[in-house]
């Protein structure tokens, strides 16, 4: 039988890659687990202001894109419900019209968990500002701008809000408000 005799810089070798391999293989870390609130709350489509839409769009328009049924359908609302694949995220979302289409699209966004919530709203931030360019804050509330499909200026409302059964929430606001309501 052959014995095998290891050096003590040999051993500390050995004992320094296992650490290192150890380290590599690390869990990851909670930010990488979120699920992309982009992507579920927004769903980014090319020409589109929010959630494939535009303001000014007709309801049967609005009513095309939705890959669920709605909680609530009537002339002038569209009420959904929207949740992440891993039920971190809900979001309610309200879609109402006048005789012109769709005036305002609002999100109210819930999460049991603070912090996701928190990390979903700079992500959300991130994006609106890359997507609409600079952004105005005052303390919980951003407001960026763009334009409708009729080409009249559109208002985004970012904010932390807190519920009447003191649950935080994050709140998104596109509205095209009337020439008069300036």
């Amino acid at each position: 039988m052959t014995q095998f005799k290891l050096s003590k810089s040999t051993v500390f070798l050995y004992i320094a890659v296992g650490f290192f391999l150890g380290a590599c293989t690390s869990q990851p870390s909670e930010t990488e687990n979120l699920i992309d609130p982009v992507a579920v709350i927004c769903q980014p489509v090319k020409g589109a202001s929010y959630r494939g839409l535009k303001l000014g769009e007709s309801f049967q328009e609005v009513l095309s894109t939705l890959d669920t049924l709605p909680e609530l359908k009537s002339d002038t609302l569209i009420i959904m419900n929207v949740y992440s694949t891993d039920s971190q995220l809900h979001a309610k979302i309200y879609y109402s019209f006048d005789e012109y289409g769709l005036f305002e699209i609002q999100s109210d966004v819930f999460s049991l968990d603070g912090d996701y919530l928190d990390e979903s709203r700079n992500l959300l931030q991130a994006y609106f500002t890359e997507r609409f360019g600079n952004k105005i804050c005052d303390g919980n509330t951003c407001n960026w701008t763009t334009f409708s499909k009729n080409n009249n200026i559109v208002e985004i409302t970012m904010s932390m809000e807190v519920s009447e059964l003191d649950t935080p929430f994050l709140s998104i606001n596109f509205l095209e408000p009337l020439d008069d309501e300036f």
